[in-house]
């Protein structure tokens, strides 16, 4: 789980709440290709504000089922 020590507090734990455990969450955030984020990680995809904010959004459409 090193991965989500690295990562931004925030969206490692929106990651945990949203897919109900810190090993799937890291399988997600780390998941490459996500046609979301233009084929990216949300790793890759958070380094930048924009890209956090896109990840954070990402992950609240999950949350709520609106995911497409």
């Amino acid at each position: 789980m090193q991965l989500l020590r690295t990562l931004d507090v925030d969206i490692a734990l929106r990651a945990i709440s949203v897919f109900a455990s810190a090993e799937a969450a890291a399988d997600w955030l780390i998941a490459e290709g996500l046609a979301s984020l233009n084929g990216k990680s949300a790793v890759e995809t958070a380094q930048t504000v924009k890209g956090r904010q896109r990840v954070l959004a990402l992950l609240g459409a999950i949350e709520h089922g609106v995911y497409t």
